[in-house]
Formats: C-alpha cells, sequence, structure tokens
C-alpha cells in the first residue's frame, strides 16, 4: 500500500506533518494494525475523527478507547490520551509508512 511521498513531507518547526486525509487515513490503518497484533484486541478509526495528521481509535469496540494521535511536523506518532504532553508510539519515514517505536512492540 505505497501512497506516495508529498512534496512537503518534513518541515522544520511544523506543528503538524502535512499530510492529506487519504494519507493519514493509511496511516490510522497501520497504527491500528500494529496495536490489534500487540495487544490482541482489535483497534479501529473512530467514526468521524480522521483529519489531516490526527485521528482516534477504538479498542475492542469501545469508542476512543485507543487514544487520540497527532502525527507532528518531525513525523512522530503522538498518543496524546497517553501521558503528560503524549507518548511517541512511532514515527511516519519518508515514504508516509508507520514505524512502531520499539517501546510499544511486546515482542
Amino acid at each position: 500500500m505505497n501512497i506516495g511521498i508529498i512534496k512537503s513531507t518534513f518541515i522544520p518547526g511544523k506543528t503538524y506533518l502535512d499530510l492529506t486525509l487519504k494519507q493519514t487515513e493509511s496511516i490510522a490503518k497501520q497504527v491500528a494494525e500494529v496495536l490489534t497484533k500487540e495487544d490482541k484486541v482489535p483497534y479501529t478509526i473512530t467514526e468521524g475523527t480522521l483529519e489531516e495528521s490526527s485521528f482516534d481509535l477504538d479498542a475492542a469496540g469501545v469508542k476512543w478507547d485507543g487514544g487520540s494521535y497527532l502525527i507532528r511536523g518531525n513525523g512522530d506518532v503522538v498518543n496524546m490520551a497517553a501521558g503528560s504532553g503524549g507518548v511517541v508510539y512511532g514515527k511516519v519515514n519518508e515514504e508516509i509508512r508507520f514505524v512502531a517505536a520499539a517501546t510499544i512492540l511486546k515482542s
């Protein structure tokens, strides 16, 4: 699922990564897949929450239980609902693919 690189991918000092809704949805699905595999419960995109560079996830069918995510200008995918200031769950690479942080992987 290569959605292609965007022209203004990494902009120093920019709060959000410049992504389209389709690109953000792709990243959200990738995050949900990783979390589903790791936690052994289904994660899905919370209906109506997808925006450019942000999304929420449901976990095990519970609305918003999977976190609220922001994709920062440096590519960090941050769960803003986890900890003070959020927790980095991974990074979006140059190919607009999610790379999970080792801290969220159990195996």
